[in-house]
C-alpha cells in the first residue's frame, strides 16, 4: 500500500532546547521518516538574538 505522508512543518525561533526536544520526538515516530520536514526560523530582531539562531541553524542543518 503507498500512502501520501503530510509534510511537517516547524516553526522556531531562537528555541534550540525545545527544537532538539521536537526532533527527538520525530525521530522515535516510526513513520515521521516518511514525511519531509521544513524549518522556518525568524531573522534575530537584535543583534544579542544572533547567536542563539546561529546555533539553531548550525543544529538543523545536521539533522539526518
Amino acid at each position: 500500500m503507498n500512502f501520501n505522508y503530510a509534510p511537517i512543518a516547524i516553526f522556531c525561533f531562537r528555541r534550540l532546547k525545545l527544537t532538539k526536544k521536537l526532533i527527538n520526538s520525530l525521530k522515535k515516530n516510526k513513520i515521521s521518516k516518511f514525511s519531509s520536514v521544513f524549518f522556518f526560523i525568524d531573522y534575530p530582531k537584535y543583534e544579542n538574538q544572533k547567536k542563539d539562531v546561529e546555533k539553531l541553524i548550525k543544529y538543523i542543518k545536521k539533522i539526518k
